[in-house]
């Protein structure tokens, strides 16, 4: 058959299939273009795109943060040329600021300041960023720039970014004395942005006009028509709504001046509507915008910038290049190539695809200003981008140069002279103008110096054409004859704002000086009393008579060899002379083992032992003997710290006499030393410079030889010091006292006149003259100066000199007396008497009167208190004067067992670890407290223990920044014991600042002040600030000790490691600290590889272990708790998102996110309570002194509480956002802010409120009502007044714990709402018609309220006393004349009987007490969202009098207004609740969806009623009359109804409103008991979802309770969406099947268990899903004794019985089994199915589930 000839038919569906793919191909096939508008007509492009309408070409460069220098500027500019470019963008104002004006005055806010000083601020701030040595571009090398860059056609742009970026601005302002307040301070080193607050309009008047500055300069001498305010990154995520107005405010307050000089305006894109912020402001659309980052939860798109009318320049930043990233990496110059190149080439096109014909901007970054610049990679990156073939058609050759007047006007150097004062002023002028001079001598100078500081000034005025200079100039003033012969010593100064300023670059020639002047005022020379060499590092003075000589000792080198000679040798003449330092020197010996070995542990030997002669150790031995002493075994080693606890062996044998080569000392070192010898020749003054030595000479007449000398006395607390009268640098405690000496040694020093002569005298250490540190040696019983080779020797510092009179002489062992008496630190001869003083101004004569004799003729003892210098921790050097017994010494264990205080030294680093961490150590320190001395007092009956003076030493490695004290505990009862102290203790006790480096340390430490125990009778309580870190003195409980720590940073060298703490989102370095690690092979030099966060984050990270230079092992931590940065971080709640390493592993950069926000929900009226910790978290930890609310609120009352909590309590319905910010403040909190944290916290109203009665306002009835009072009455109806409300649960936004309108505080309100309400009660008296008449100002009582919302509940108690109300609604507020907008007529009257022979509801007037609680009585839903006022107006009408009886006359009822809900109060479709699962909801009330006999017409009646327990069946009528907003279920009772709706998949819960109105009900829904103890009559809702959701959304509920009367009483039904639906959820007819599960399931609740059995083999099973309305069979395989089975009750008896093998093969057994089937028609979703199996006695057995999964059917199922 010809089949080609065969007609065919095709069905009308596969013809219209085949036309809809047809025409799917076509579209495919249609060239793109087809469907885009043309690039002109884009939104926000129709402005002219440039001048001449050209594509914009700008290579940017970031010279703000890293100085380039002219010729490397230069360089770029001719790359930019050849490539085409049209500009280049110098980003002088970026972080730095490095270009400089020749002017830099500013006057802003009604304050002039001077261009020297505001030059001085940024230079400052320059550094402060980053010193590269020349910091800035001056304003001439800028036109330079400006001028090759128009030859070369190109234009230059200029950027000063503001308000962000601005760290040299701001720490210039500053120095200037501004209080700026900006975002993200850091601790410590530079942060890449600091921006100031937007609300700061001071500071913000300041930058504005300092840009004016740069605006109008680049205006008169620019070449483009451009100028880049650039305002990124300015910290937009944690601005506030306020705030972000300002700063748009402020943006387009720069875009109008800058527009005003005739420039168009360029920004970054980041500001601009950041993250849809709201602002009343919107931006200026004249703004060009440089278009980089498209990132879509942050960054408004190009595209939407667009739409509001911006140009836009493509600065993609996938294009960056930050120079020193070289690679591949992020911003490297091989990734950025990379990118240009591949992905993203095209210049046109921005992040986010966004197509611009207006520019591109090609951008180089200076993130890191220390690295190099690698300018073949300059070269390729400008290059790359206009090489590329899609950039072509853009990069053509630039024709037009650019326009501007020429950058460099012509000056000329002028000079104008004051002849008679000789004094000369030179200055740079246009040509033609004229230059005048006024100059005078000043006589009273407001220049300070110090004393003894000659100076000269004068008042020098220059004029141009008669009107004052205020630039720059250099002045020349004369050399004042005397000072000739002291040139080294001249300098000049300047009074700038009342300071004097002494100037650096000073030339002095001939008899003139000449000196730039940055501004001109009271300026002048000074004659310095001290010479200015960098190389002194002492100043000395000397007093020698005419014609004789006096010597003096520089130690520590030999300085002898060059000339040397006095300023003025006619008053004095100088020799010097030295000797080279001598090595201590060494001689092998040989000695047997046995000689070495004397103790059974390792005993220091008195030799020493070398590997590579030279360095020696001390050799130690020890012996071991086997039991009995049968063997010995002798063993020698080295210790390279002189430390019996680290001795490293060398060898060992069992022989006494073996052989070993040691060393012995035969000399100790002598240091190198130089003598000076000063020869008086006339009365004067003169002075010379010897090595490092500053020299003094004071010339006199008198002969000072004949002078006594002073006697000062040496003394460690109270110890003396002996001094060996041969050797000076040796020293020793002596056992005598004053002159009572031993061997010919003494514990004074002979101070000569000839050395403390002088009015300003000498200090004590040079007039004491001895060497530091003093070598101090022990040893014996007695201690003397003569030395035994291989005891410990101390090294000795001077602290301060003490004067003690009779009663406070220092003696040994008595009293410490180093704390009392006058302080004194410089001593002087002068005017034939002794003097001595602590400051040089106040002196006090003194003699020392018997300080040589013996203790009991000492009148005056002047006593040079010394310290141990000492190395208690590695890292820092501690200086202490009491010295108590170590651990590792042999008097500790005796020390700790009677009365004794211990003191502990430990370094803080600044990553939070403390070392070390345990204790006691080595070096641990006992004291007694147990003499009965000035050091032991006592406080309440508890003895305690002073210890004084404690001075840490910075080293080259570290610096000490703070200082604390911690006890082993606060309570002085809690005490160590002997064991304790020896083998174990902590230090628990509250940890307190004694000194910081200065007032922001303190403040950031969180910490109190050190309060000594005896409080103010003490010196040793408070915190001092700068100075050295000293600590005046602690006292401590007897048996506690006392942990001093010192917080040390390390000093930062070339090869320190450092560890970064950034804000991620803006790049702000907040935090960053430095590792001194060993350089030397074998050590750690750098981080390892694989450090990331742990898991969970907080804590230390993994794989950070480094060992320090002192071999400390330190990790990183990512917990901000311990680091010493601002309270804001610390307390903020945080999270660290990344960790990388830098630089080859030299840095760690961790980077977080930070969040200072907190939004809480109130679903109830009552106060809430804020604790800290709910805050943030991490305020649990905070040391909070004050908490601080910044702001009131719109809707409540704030208060704090004593626990620190914040106590809000609603005095309005609220229905939006009540944001409160609140500050708490640590122990040293200032006004920098420094020691606080700040939040924003957010009270919002959730979908519903619930609100007690007071929440409205009453009015009594008046005229004919009068009488109708409302009442404040309890549960029993007494009278009553308000208590203290509870407070509710707090609820935080996305954290919520419980539903909306569930709170614990109600569980047990059984009665009326919180056990009040506000009762009412009206009379048929006070409705007399007559007496309306007579009194027309008559009115029945009120209460109203006002709320914003779509609907109101009223809550109110019902019983046969209640009667009728009145509900009017307004809109808005209540006023004369207004008509409401909804009126409501409402009986509350409940006390119906059903009669079962009329079958009718009847009111029972012989009933009791009957009252139901917190009834829904009245329900308003469904109004427009918007402001309303309800008034309940409660009247009598003997109609709704159910009581009423015309013969009595008490005919009356009451009302009762217990509490309010409001509905939607923020308005409807907010999105914040889809945080807590409770967004878009929808309220279903029960009540009018019930049965009730009759077909409702729009087929409400969904909910069936079911009643009888277990018995349970199907009512057609609902039989429980109440309130007609609630549906009472009695026990037994329940309703079934089922959900229904296109939107069920978005539902995130299902809530059901419910109480208990009358006794304790139970609450089960769908089988499961939800409350099994449901006992409050306040509404609340409870979460049904997990039993509701999953099947066929069919709901039974039902009152489980076994208590008769009890009701359960059940009101909406809730329903939230996870988003928004597209229709509502409603409730569908329930089929007989479903009817009859809920029936079922009624009974099964209240039906006695019955037997049941388990078959053997039980299985059903549906097969495959199917479709709706398909057949669909269920399949049962049971064991062989189950005879029917059930099916949701229904009953299968037939089945097929089969049989199988148990295993394999055919001599398996068999078994038989039963299979059942059951067939029907697939419903409309998927459905469960209840499957039981009955054996032959009709015992049925558990049910089984069997799902039927049915599958939506669709049009695609209907086609084929």
């Amino acid at each position: 058959m010809n089949k080609m000839n065969q007609t065919q038919t095709r069905s009308p569906r596969k013809r219209l299939l085949s036309l809809i793919l047809a025409v799917i191909l076509m579209i495919g096939l249609l060239p793109i273009s087809a469907f885009a508008t043309s690039a002109s007509a884009q939104a926000g492009e129709d402005k002219a795109a440039t001048q001449d309408s050209e594509f914009l070409r700008i290579f940017h460069l970031d010279c703000g943060r890293k100085y380039f220098t002219v010729d490397q500027i230069k360089q770029m500019i001719d790359y930019a040329a050849e490539s085409n470019y049209t500009h280049v963008e110098l980003a002088f104002g970026n972080d730095g600021l490095r270009f400089l004006l020749d002017d830099m005055s500013v006057e802003v806010n009604g304050t002039t300041y001077a261009s020297d000083k505001v030059t001085s601020a940024i230079k400052q701030g320059n550094k402060e960023f980053y010193d590269a040595g020349t910091n800035e571009l001056t304003q001439s090398e800028m036109q330079q720039l400006i001028g090759y860059a128009r030859e070369k056609k190109i234009g230059i742009i200029p950027m000063f970014d503001a308000p962000g970026h601005l760290q040299a601005v701001i720490r210039g302002m500053q120095a200037l004395g501004l209080n700026v307040v900006y975002t993200t301070p850091t601790m410590s080193g530079t942060s890449v942005n600091w921006a100031i607050n937007p609300t700061d309009t001071a500071s913000l008047a300041f930058v504005k006009a300092l840009m004016e500055k740069y605006v109008a300069y680049f205006a008169k001498y620019g070449s483009s028509k451009y100028f880049n305010i650039a305002a990124d990154e300015c910290g937009f995520a944690q601005m506030s709504t306020e705030q972000y107005t300002a700063y748009a405010t402020f943006v387009n307050s720069l875009a109008a001046m800058v527009k005003g000089y005739g420039f168009t305006v360029m920004a970054f894109n980041d500001g601009f509507y950041y993250q849809n912020k709201t602002t009343t402001e919107d931006f200026d659309t004249d703004i060009v915008i440089c278009y980089w980052d498209a990132t879509a939860d942050k960054y408004a798109p190009a595209k939407t910038l667009a739409s509001k009318n911006f140009r836009i320049i493509n600065t993609h930043n996938k294009w960056y290049y930050v120079i020193g990233n070289e690679s591949t990496g992020w911003y490297g110059a091989e990734w950025s190539k990379s990118n240009m190149t591949g992905k993203y080439s095209k210049c046109n096109v921005t992040d986010g695809d966004y197509q611009t014909n207006y520019g591109c901007m090609n951008a180089i970054w200076c993130d890191d200003p220390s690295a190099s610049v690698n300018m073949t990679n300059v070269e390729t990156h400008i290059k790359t981008l206009a090489q590329q073939t899609c950039n072509k058609s853009f990069f053509t050759e630039v024709t037009t140069t650019p326009t501007g007047p020429d950058p460099v006007e012509p000056t000329e150097s002028k000079t104008a002279a004051d002849a008679e004062l000789k004094v000369s002023v030179t200055v740079n002028l246009k040509a033609g103008q004229n230059l005048t001079l006024a100059v005078s001598k000043v006589e009273n100078s407001q220049a300070v110096f110090d004393q003894g500081v000659e100076f000269v000034a004068y008042d020098v005025t220059p004029s141009v054409d008669g009107e004052p200079y205020r630039g720059q100039g250099t002045v020349t003033l004369p050399v004042p004859a005397e000072w000739t012969a002291h040139k080294d010593r001249i300098g000049a100064y300047i009074i700038t704002d009342g300071k004097t300023v002494t100037l650096t670059e000073v030339t002095v020639a001939d008899d003139k000086v000449t000196f730039t002047a940055p501004h001109f005022s009271e300026m002048g020379l000074y004659l310095a009393a001290e010479g200015t060499d960098p190389d002194v590092t002492e100043k000395r003075t000397v007093t020698v008579a005419v014609d004789k000589t006096y010597s003096d000792t520089i130690m520590g080198a030999n300085y002898a060899g060059d000339t040397y000679v006095t300023e003025n040798p006619d008053i004095a003449a100088v020799t010097v002379t030295g000797t080279d330092e001598q090595k201590e020197l060494y001689n092998q010996k040989k000695v047997t083992a046995g000689n070495l070995a004397n103790n059974s542990s390792w005993t220091k030997t008195g030799y020493y032992y070398t590997e590579d002669n030279i360095k020696y150790y001390p050799v130690y031995g020890k012996y071991e003997t086997t039991w009995l002493g049968w063997n010995t075994t002798y063993y020698w080693g080295y210790s390279t710290t002189d430390s019996a606890a680290n001795v490293t062996e060398i060898g060992n044998s069992t022989d006494y006499n073996t052989p070993v080569n040691v060393y012995t000392k035969s000399s100790d070192p002598t240091p190198a030393s130089t003598t000076v010898t000063f020869t008086g020749k006339k009365v004067g003054t003169t002075y010379v410079t010897v090595g490092t030595v500053r020299y003094t000479i004071k010339v006199v007449a008198e002969n000072l030889d004949s002078v006594k000398a002073l006697p000062i006395q040496l003394w460690v607390t109270n110890n003396t010091i002996q001094v060996d009268e041969t050797d000076k640098t040796k020293t020793a405690t002596g056992s005598g006292w004053g002159g009572d000496s031993s061997l010919g040694n003494a514990n004074y020093v002979s101070v000569a006149a000839g050395r403390a002569y002088g009015e300003q005298g000498v200090t004590l250490k040079e007039a004491i003259g001895l060497t530091e540190p003093l070598v101090r040696y022990e040893y014996g019983g007695t201690r003397f100066i003569a030395v035994q080779e291989g005891k410990p020797a101390q090294n000795l510092v001077l602290w301060s000199g003490r004067i003690h009179n009779s009663g406070n002489i220092q003696q040994v062992w008595g009293t410490d007396y180093s704390n009392s008496g006058d302080e004194f630190n410089y001593v002087r001869y002068w005017g034939g008497e002794w003097a001595v003083s602590n400051d040089r101004k106040e002196w006090t004569k003194v003699t020392g009167e018997g300080s040589t004799g013996t203790y009991y003729s000492c009148k005056e003892q002047l006593a040079a208190y010394y310290m141990v210098r000492t190395e208690i921790t590695k890292e820092v050097t501690t200086d202490i004067a009491d010295w108590g017994k170590p651990k590792s010494g042999n008097e500790y264990a005796s020390q700790v067992n009677g009365d004794f205080v211990l003191l502990d030294f430990a370094v803080k680093y600044e990553n939070g670890n403390r070392v070390p961490s345990g204790f006691p150590v080595n070096e641990t320190m006992a004291f007694h407290c147990a003499r009965n001395d000035s050091a032991v007092g006592t406080q309440n009956g508890v003895k305690y223990r002073k210890l004084n003076n404690f001075r840490g030493v910075n080293t080259s490695d570290y610096e000490i920044y703070m200082v604390t004290v911690t006890m082993t505990n606060d309570n002085a009862s809690t005490t160590l014991t002997s064991s304790t102290a020896q083998s174990g203790y902590t230090y628990g006790g509250t940890e307190q600042i004694v000194w910081a480096i200065d007032e922001k340390t303190k403040t950031n430490s969180n910490l109190d002040a050190y309060t000594s125990i005896s409080g103010a009778k003490s010196d040793y309580s408070g915190c001092t600030i700068g100075g050295d870190p000293y600590v005046r003195g602690v006292e401590i409980y007897n048996k506690h000790g006392a942990l001093i720590t010192y917080y040390i940073r390390a000093k930062v060298k070339t090869d320190s490691l450092s560890v970064h703490y950034v804000v991620q989102n803006t790049g702000e370095e907040f935090y960053k600290y430095y590792i001194n690690v060993n350089n030397e092979a074998g050590h750690d030099m750098a981080f390892k590889d694989g450090i990331e966060l742990d898991n969970p984050w907080k804590g230390v990270l993994l794989n950070s272990e480094v060992v320090n230079a002192e071999g400390r092992t330190l990790t990183i931590t990512a917990d901000l708790t311990n680091l010493p940065i601002d309270a804001q971080y610390r307390y903020s709640t945080y999270t660290c998102e990344k960790v990388e390493t830098k630089k080859v592993n030299k840095e760690v950069w961790l980077y977080y996110t930070f969040t200072s926000t907190a939004t809480f929900v109130v679903d109830f009226g009552l106060p809430l309570k804020i604790a800290p910790a709910n805050v943030s978290a991490n305020l649990s930890v905070a040391p909070i002194k004050t908490v601080q609310i910044a702001h009131s609120t719109k809707y409540a009352d704030l208060s704090v509480d004593e626990n620190k909590n914040i106590i809000y309590r609603l005095t309005k319905t609220i229905d939006g956002e009540d944001n409160i910010t609140v500050r708490y403040t640590g122990a040293n909190a200032s006004m920098d802010k420094i020691g606080e944290a700040s939040f924003t916290l957010t009270i919002i109203p959730a979908s519903n409120v619930y609100y007690e009665d007071s929440l409205a306002t009453f009015t009594n009835g008046k005229g004919a009502a009068s009488g109708a009072d409302w009442k404040l009455v309890d549960n029993k109806g007494a009278e009553t007044t308000e208590g203290t409300a509870p407070t509710q649960a707090l609820e935080e936004l996305g954290k919520h714990s419980n539903v909306y309108g569930h709170d614990g505080a109600y569980d047990n309100s059984s009665m009326l709402s919180m056990g009040t309400a506000h009762k009412v009660t009206v009379t048929a008296n006070m409705a007399n018609t007559d007496t309306w008449k007579a009194q027309p100002d008559s009115a029945w009582p009120t209460a109203q309220f006002t709320f914003k919302g779509t609907g109101f509940d009223i809550i109110s108690l019902t019983d046969n006393t209640s009667g009728a109300i009145v509900v009017d609604v307004y809109k808005g507020s209540k006023t004369e004349g207004s008509k409401p907008v909804h009126s409501y007529l409402v009986n509350n009257y409940y006390g119906y009987t059903y009669n079962q022979e009329t079958q009718k509801w009847e009111v029972d007037k012989n009933a009791g007490a009957n009252a139901i609680y917190q009834i829904p009585v009245m329900k308003v839903t469904g109004l427009d969202y918007g402001e309303y006022t309800a008034v309940i107006e409660v009247f009598y009408n003997s109609f709704f009098d159910m009581n009423y009886d015309e013969n009595s006359g008490k005919n009356q009822y009451s009302f009762w207004l217990d509490a309010v809900r409001i509905y939607d109060p923020m308005g409807v479709n907010r999105t914040e609740y889809k945080d807590d699962h409770e967004g878009y909801p929808q309220y279903i009330k029960l009540r009018d969806t019930l049965v009730d006999g009759t077909a409702k017409p729009d087929e409400t009646d969904k909910t069936v009623f079911i009643d009888g327990g277990s018995t349970a069946d199907i009512m057609t009528t609902y039989a429980n009359l109440g309130p007609n907003n609630e549906v009472y279920l009695m026990n037994g009772q329940a309703i079934t109804f089922k959900l229904t709706g296109a939107d069920v998949d978005k539902i995130a819960s299902i809530q059901i409103g419910a109480k208990a109105p009358k006794g304790t009900a139970v609450l089960n829904v769908n089988g499961t008991d939800i409350e099994s103890s449901l006992s409050t009559a306040t509404e609340m809702y409870y979460d049904i979802t997990t039993q509701v959701t999953g099947g066929s959304y069919q709901v039974t509920i039902t009152n489980n309770t076994t208590t008769t009367d009890n009701i359960l009483s059940l009101t909406n039904l809730k329903i939230t969406f996870k988003e928004k639906p597209t229709g509502e959820i409603t409730l569908a007819a329930l089929d007989t099947q479903e009817q009859e599960n809920a029936v079922n399931l009624v009974r099964a609740l209240f039906t006695a268990p019955v037997a049941t059995f388990s078959p053997e083999t039980f299985q059903a099973d549906w097969g495959r899903a199917v479709r709706a309305g398909k057949r669909a069979t269920l399949t049962v395989k049971t064991s062989a004794d189950v005879e029917s089975i059930t099916v949701d009750g229904q009953s299968i008896t037939s089945y097929t019985t089969r049989t199988q093998r148990t295993g394999w093969g055919w001599w398996s057994p068999k078994v038989t089994y039963h299979v059942f089937t059951y067939t029907i028609t697939a419903p409309a979703q998927t459905t469960d199915y209840a499957v039981c199996a009955v054996n032959a006695e009709g015992t049925a057995s558990e049910a089984v589930t069997a799902t039927l999964t049915v599958k939506p059917t669709t049009w695609w199922n209907w086609w084929f």
